[in-house]
């Protein structure tokens, strides 16, 4: 898998104060790591960099779901930008990778969630601290929540919709809130895995289309990095969905294979266009695509043949002076999946662009929807600086001027090249000032650097390149260690994963030969991008990473662990089984159905940790607790009460608190059923599997 991956870096002015926000580095190498973890790829070629939207290129005013108007970060918004540079890059490179996907990753440390979307190439998300978000509570594979929210919204790129859960009718097994887009999605409610087996119970009046779910035979996920819990329950969903405790399924994960085996073959069954001029047409649908504003439009000179768009009811159209036809170019409005209900469609086409235009018409048929006129004038640009001879090792502030004869207004792209010019990076675009500084950090180093400016006056466009050749400092690589987790306690002689994140502005993602890890008691431990140790000493170890690139350049990450030489100093751990409980009882009858839960402590097992003090409580008047605090260890007993309840489905939970702050919430399902339906069977014990 090829991933660009852009740390949206944004602005947000309260008051008189303006403040700029970016993702960290360990938040990036955190998606990067959910990637290799959980999709089909042997290997994960992923390339950082930056760009940078000011908060009016960002935010807009919307409606919320109640019709309030809310300011927001708008992935749409990142997503037009990303397919921009995309379409920029393809035009500008002979060996662009077309199967490679954009992400772009919005930090919510504005205090402003970025609801993800994503399509065709292009898709966005937000990131954040795990443990301070509503996924705190299940999400502790990584420190950021942004790891899985890419892997849902990178999926939409493949043409995953969200699950529809099987057996599906109507509000009965309903998943978790997302859109129904994929109705051949095999699992009830999203799970990842099972096969599980529907009997229609055919009933009629208000409790028509009942559905028995049999016991499955079912799948489990299975974390080949050994990170966090390794092994997924059945009971997990699916990273499409919108549900908590999110993993991959077996169908989503043979789905995006089966678009990547196939990706190949449709990319060169794509239509190219000829070689020569071409023109990036941008712009937004609105009334249901009734009308549309163009947005940026950019010529191309001279680019190789580029893939035409995908037909469709709209057409791209090209008039000269008199209003002759001179090309027509039909496509499908660009939509990114995730949308609310009120979508947002786009214009996104890169098409030929013969001699003679002076008119771009947006058509739906025969109906005009949106036009630009050609200006008599190009405008005229000239790079100042970086000119050639000049050496950086800061941030680099790129100058030039800028003018248009018919008084036009301009926008500025800035490209960048490592090798003389022979290929470029877009660094920034829609710049309506005459420079902009670039981050140090994320330019590649090269002592063949150019800079190349190019600028539209809404449809004409200049540009002008370095006239030499500059020198830009190459870095130090990134480290960082993404477990264990900082201050955590183990056992002599526990088994201890070490896993870390290498990246090299200039090599990329680095090989297993560039990680050495140590202790500060022990000495080297060993090397690799993961490591297994169980020889660690008992005392405080601080755990450093070091990192070194082709260059020989290093940088080290450091975490400090405790290992203990008795269990009494590890903290009591509450632990509640089952984690889901499914019932079942019949429709009237006064037999009340009862499951035990089982209530421990985990890290019980020297045998003198002091028990933990629980509570317990059911949030349903038909779910009772017969005993609602104790200290572990206990079995508490669950009873049912539903007699009466009518035929259907109910949903409650059971929250067990305990006094270090610890808490588990166990979803209860029940099904009321007709009589001589339910099978018999005799309560369960659930004992939680404690393994050292």
């Amino acid at each position: 898998l090829r991933l660009q991956l852009y740390n949206v870096v944004y602005s947000k002015t309260v008051g008189n104060t303006t403040n700029w926000y970016k993702a960290t580095d360990t938040q990036l190498a955190e998606i990067e790591d959910w990637l290799r973890r959980a999709y089909p790829i042997s290997t994960l070629n992923s390339h950082r960099t930056e760009t940078t939207l000011p908060e009016t290129a960002i935010y807009r005013w919307v409606k919320d779901d109640k019709g309030n108007n809310v300011y927001q970060l708008q992935a749409d918004l990142v997503n037009q930008r990303l397919t921009l540079v995309r379409n920029i890059e393809q035009a500008y490179n002979p060996n662009f990778i077309r199967q490679a996907r954009y992400y772009g990753v919005a930090t919510d440390a504005s205090g402003d969630f970025m609801r993800g979307l994503g399509g065709g190439f292009i898709a966005s998300g937000p990131t954040g601290n795990a443990a301070t978000s509503g996924w705190g509570w299940w999400d502790k594979d990584n420190t950021s929540y942004g790891d899985w929210y890419a892997g849902h919204e990178i999926g939409h790129t493949w043409n995953r919709g969200h699950p529809a859960a099987a057996g599906y009718v109507d509000k009965d097994n309903p998943g978790c809130g997302q859109n129904r887009v994929d109705f051949n999605y095999p699992y009830p409610n999203a799970v990842i895995g099972g096969d599980y087996r529907f009997i229609r119970l055919g009933l009629s009046g208000p409790f028509g289309n009942q559905w028995l779910i049999l016991p499955p035979n079912r799948y489990y996920g299975f974390d080949i990095f050994l990170r966090g819990q390794v092994v997924y329950g059945p009971d997990w969903t699916d990273v499409m969905s919108y549900c908590d405790k999110q993993w991959i399924s077996d169908y989503t994960y043979n789905g995006i294979r089966a678009q990547l085996q196939a990706e190949g073959f449709v990319q060169a069954a794509q239509v190219m266009g000829p070689a020569g001029e071409y023109v990036i047409i941008q712009g937004t649908f609105g009334d249901n695509l009734a009308t549309a504003t163009l947005d940026t439009i950019l010529q191309l000179p001279n680019p190789a043949g580029q893939p035409l768009p995908e037909p469709g009811a709209f057409s791209a159209e090209l008039r000269d002076a008199s209003n002759t036809l001179l090309a027509s170019y039909p496509f499908t409005p660009t939509v990114y999946a995730d949308a609310a209900d009120n979508q947002s469609y786009f214009i996104n086409v890169a098409v030929p662009y013969p001699a003679g235009v002076q008119r771009i018409e947006i058509r739906k048929g025969s109906t005009l929807l949106a036009s630009r006129t050609v200006s008599a004038h190009p405008p005229a640009v000239e790079l100042a600086t970086p000119n050639g001879g000049e050496v950086f090792d800061t941030d680099l502030t790129v100058g030039w001027s800028m003018s248009d004869a018919d008084g036009d207004a301009l926008e500025a792209t800035v490209l960048y090249s490592t090798d003389a010019g022979q290929s470029w990076q877009t660094l920034a675009t829609g710049i309506t000032e005459t420079q902009v500084t670039l981050n140090y950090s994320a330019l590649a180093g090269s002592d063949r650097a150019r800079i190349q400016v190019l600028v539209t006056d809404g449809v004409n466009t200049t540009e002008d390149e370095s006239d030499g050749t500059f020198t830009v400092f190459g870095h130090a690589p990134q480290a960082a260690i993404l477990a264990p987790a900082a201050n955590s306690t183990v056992v002599a002689s526990q088994t201890v994963l070490l896993h870390g994140s290498g990246y090299d502005v200039e090599d990329g993602m680095l090989p297993d030969s560039a990680f050495a890890w140590q202790s500060d008691r022990d000495g080297t431990l060993g090397t690799g991008a993961q490591l297994a140790v169980n020889t660690l000493s008992a005392g405080t170890h601080v755990i450093t990473l070091q990192v070194t690139d082709a260059s020989g350049n290093m940088t080290s990450d450091s975490r400090t662990i405790t290992v203990g030489e008795d269990l009494t100093t590890i903290a009591p751990h509450l632990a509640v089984a089952p984690q889901t409980l499914q019932l079942q009882a019949v429709v009237g009858s006064t037999v009340q159905p009862t499951v035990t839960l089982a209530i421990r402590d985990a890290n019980a097992g020297s045998g003198v940790s002091s028990p933990l003090t629980w509570q317990a409580s059911s949030d349903a008047a038909w779910l009772t607790v017969a005993q609602t605090n104790g200290s572990t260890p206990n079995n508490v007993l669950l009873r049912v009460k539903a007699s009466s309840l009518a035929l259907g489905t109910y949903e409650a939970t059971v929250t067990v608190t305990a006094t270090n702050g610890e808490r588990q919430v166990v979803p209860v399902q029940l099904q009321v059923l007709p009589v001589d339906v339910l099978p018999t069977s005799s309560s369960v014990i659930y004992l939680p599997l404690i393994a050292r």
